[in-house]
């Protein structure tokens, strides 16, 4: 079937004298020129119902398009206005939600308008934005305030024309025994014999890590054996 020019008229006349009209083995530009020639000639509402990709253009010509999504994939429910699992919800979708959409359209009318002539939205148009950055420019200021990191140090000490290299031996010197020891952990290095005695005057004998600072070996060679042992009580 073809709806040529010569054609489209006695097609129409047929689909409007019948109460249900099949076509057969149409193709999917076919499907959408029949809703289109329906919609155009009868200025009614069309509703297009498909559940495959060859429904697409069909349910995009019709003013409302319901889409299935089954066996033969999603496009038909991607491209429609509403989507429903099975043919037999129709019914409800049409007679269910359909009316309750209607009233529900016929409440909220004009309410767009009404809205920008209430107080509450421009006072919340105006407070959100300041009351949501509002935190996090405080906790910026804060954190880069107090909790300054080495490079913004260094930064501040060059702008107020110091040395740098007070800042680096501050940071060093701030780091606490327990991170000088996780350290040591994480970051394998020769030992030396300054290392060895800065471990001795901790009290750590050697480790029993992979990664340890001191090995057992190294205290037994500092161990001097021609002191006399301590007598205990």
């Amino acid at each position: 079937m073809l709806l040529s020019c010569d054609l489209r008229r006695e097609f129409q006349e047929l689909c409007t004298g019948c109460r249900v009209v099949i076509c057969c083995r149409v193709s999917p530009i076919q499907k959408a020129e029949v809703v289109e020639l329906i919609t155009s000639s009868t200025k009614a509402v069309t509703l297009a119902i498909g559940d495959g990709a060859n429904d697409v253009a069909m349910i995009q010509k019709a003013n409302v398009g319901v889409g299935i999504s089954g066996v033969e994939g999603l496009q038909a429910a991607c491209a429609s206005d509403y989507s429903i699992g099975q043919f037999r919800f129709l019914k409800r979708l049409l007679l269910v939600h359909g009316a309750w959409n209607y009233r529900l359209a016929a409440n909220f009318m004009g309410m767009e308008r009404r809205i920008f002539t209430t107080p509450v939205f421009w006072f919340g148009l105006l407070l959100v934005p300041v009351t949501t950055l509002l935190v996090d420019v405080l906790f910026k200021l804060v954190q880069n305030t107090v909790f300054k990191s080495l490079t913004e140090a260094v930064r501040e000490s060059e702008i107020r024309k110091h040395d740098p290299d007070d800042v680096m031996n501050a940071t060093r010197s701030s780091f606490t025994e327990t991170a000088r020891l996780l350290r040591s952990v994480f970051i394998r290095r020769a030992n030396t014999r300054v290392d060895t005695d800065v471990e001795l005057s901790h009290g750590y004998a050697f480790s029993q890590e992979e990664g340890g600072a001191v090995s057992q070996t190294d205290i037994i060679r500092s161990y001097d054996t021609n002191l006399q042992k301590p007598r205990g009580n």
